[in-house]
């Protein structure tokens, strides 16, 4: 059931930032630190992406999301550089760093703790992602279904954290989607969260606002 569960989340595990993506602990120069590196990586700019992930690293070791953003910056040096094998070392550490970090915290987290629950989202798909990449499917399933575990905490609360309208709205508007485009992905989709493309168009919508 669990695999079943996961297959349709398999083609939305990438990066996102809204703007209000935040740690935790929320700290202004940290948050403006991070939104720099985020426009930095996404405009291929990874020179002044690197000096962003030593200054989160060194100023703010304590908080999950130095290691967050270092996990999306490796991320995209795996997938444009040859060094592979450096950037995927220097990725699992962050990914590492990142776990280590964002436990201190789970086992007091509230149901309204949205910058650890939307934390977790990003954390999870990106676990999902490298074993996919690493050809670790089970560890893949098994991170995927964490990710929507998180995914349903987040759902109906998209007006009161305006980050989870991107998340939902991937995941509302792919699931959607492939429930019209893939008859043959229809028994997996029952066993994950109904999707519907016109609502998750609506969510990103609302994101880019």
């Amino acid at each position: 059931m669990t695999i079943l569960r996961v297959l349709g989340l398999l083609l939305l595990l990438i990066p996102v930032d809204t703007g209000e993506n935040r740690p935790h602990e929320d700290y202004a120069p940290l948050r403006d630190l991070v939104s720099m590196g985020f426009t930095s990586i996404y405009n291929f700019n990874f020179t002044r992406a690197d000096s962003i992930q030593k200054a989160l690293t060194k100023n703010y070791s304590s908080n999950p999301w130095a290691y967050l953003y270092g996990v999306n910056y490796y991320w995209w040096l795996l997938l444009s550089e040859k060094e592979t094998t450096k950037f995927k070392d220097l990725f699992y550490a962050c990914l590492d760093s990142a776990s280590q970090k964002l436990s201190l915290y789970r086992k007091k987290m509230r149901q309204d703790d949205f910058d650890l629950i939307y934390s977790y989202i990003y954390l999870y798909a990106f676990k999902a992602r490298i074993d996919i990449l690493d050809g670790k499917y089970l560890h893949a399933v098994i991170h995927a279904n964490d990710c929507i575990n998180y995914l349903e905490k987040s759902f109906g609360n998209e007006d009161r954290y305006p980050a989870f309208n991107v998340t939902s709205g991937l995941y509302t508007y792919g699931i959607g989607y492939s429930a019209k485009n893939n008859p043959w992905l229809f028994p997996a989709l029952l066993f994950v969260p109904k999707g519907d493309m016109e609502i998750g168009k609506k969510f990103l919508e609302n994101a880019s606002r």
